[in-house]
């Protein structure tokens, strides 16, 4: 038994959630896994692979994985868990906090060493039908053949690296799901992204078995698409869940998100938003929000967008605001201060009457 409750550092997800990498490492969460250097190894130090584990449970025998839950309950913070600490320090709402309040409920069992897998975090591979200026051949292999023609020379890739990123298996692998399964009855929690998360047909078939087994009508289903795909059979495995929430990714509007998102038809994109707002209530959706990420490309982008948003009944009037890091060179914090002081001016006199709240006061 451990006292957790009373930690100041704590952190609901190495007890509750498998957070599975695009590659098929484990890492702690998505924020870990912003850095390769994270992810959970073997006795060996060697990367665990769920390839290459019997069941999503046996991780738990992981001793990096048991340190770091012993130094979360004693107030202290991983190095896995930085950024975190460095939002919080920074006064941001962190993931860690966000998770903490999500599943407070499951603290106690937490507490009296009862705990089960309740979260699961797929980033299925990198297969994807866009290449989006600011990923990368990790999250779509279409940046594979192109990275190097369109990348400054400092973040080039040997042929090795790139090959690496071809076909990352482990989604198409169906004794993989197999695991992912056994592991399914305390499941409250489902997050998928990609890679592009709708184009995944063995997601499609592990969601319609937890249909099947009598599990979905308790789990909430997070998904982060780019919705270029929106499709009866998805919509059909979504009326059988508990809750559906959608984020979806939105960097400008019209030309603006073709030009940040290659291989994406705006025309087809807002059919499939304003379908989705028009059945919105014939399906059970917690919300369907719109994830904005920010950087010098697109800052000037989200008057656009906010205004757009304000067309709808159902999709949630205010994006989701987050702020690009990586790749370094896109990160907003480089545009000129004289930029950034006609920014300021341009949000506060158009968006002074629909903004409000934390979001975007670290903007």
């Amino acid at each position: 038994m451990m006292n957790v409750k009373n930690s100041k550092t704590l952190c609901v997800l190495p007890w509750l959630m498998r957070y599975i990498h695009n590659d098929g490492r484990f890492y702690l969460c998505c924020i870990s896994a912003s850095d390769p250097d994270n992810a959970l190894k073997d006795d060996s130090g060697k990367p665990l692979f769920v390839q290459n584990v019997k069941h999503l449970n046996l991780l738990d025998d992981c001793q990096r994985l048991q340190t770091i839950k012993k130094l979360l309950s004693q107030n202290q913070w991983p190095d896995e868990c930085r950024k975190c600490r460095e939002h919080e320090a920074r006064g941001s709402l962190s993931h860690r906090l966000l998770k903490n309040k999500e599943f407070a409920k499951s603290i106690d069992s937490i507490e009296s060493g009862t705990s089960n897998i309740e979260i699961l975090d797929l980033r299925l591979g990198n297969f994807c039908n866009l290449r989006c200026v600011m990923c990368g051949p990790d999250a779509s292999h279409l940046w594979v053949d192109k990275w190097n023609q369109l990348q400054p020379k400092s973040l080039e890739m040997n042929k090795y690296q790139l090959d690496s990123f071809k076909f990352q298996p482990w989604p198409t692998q169906n004794e993989v799901w197999q695991k992912i399964k056994q592991d399914s009855q305390h499941l409250v929690s489902i997050e998928l992204a990609g890679g592009e998360p709708l184009l995944s047909n063995e997601a499609k078939s592990f969601l319609t078995s937890l249909i099947q087994d009598g599990h979905a009508q308790n789990i909430e289903l997070n998904i982060i698409t780019n919705l270029t795909v929106l499709t009866e059979d998805w919509l059909k495995i979504w009326s059988h869940f508990k809750r559906v929430s959608l984020r979806i990714s939105l960097d400008g509007v019209g030309e603006y998100q073709e030009l940040m998102r290659p291989g994406l038809r705006w025309e087809s994109f807002e059919k499939n938003i304003k379908k989705l707002d028009l059945i919105y209530l014939q399906f059970p959706f917690s919300e369907v929000n719109i994830n904005f990420t920010l950087q010098a490309l697109n800052a000037k982008q989200l008057v656009p967008v906010m205004k757009w948003l304000q067309e709808f009944e159902h999709i949630a009037p205010l994006p989701h605001v987050s702020i690009l890091s990586e790749p370094e060179y896109m990160d907003s914090r480089w545009l000129s201060e004289s930029i950034k002081t006609d920014l300021i001016k341009l949000w506060n006199r158009e968006l002074d009457s629909i903004v409000s709240g934390p979001q975007f006061d670290q903007i």
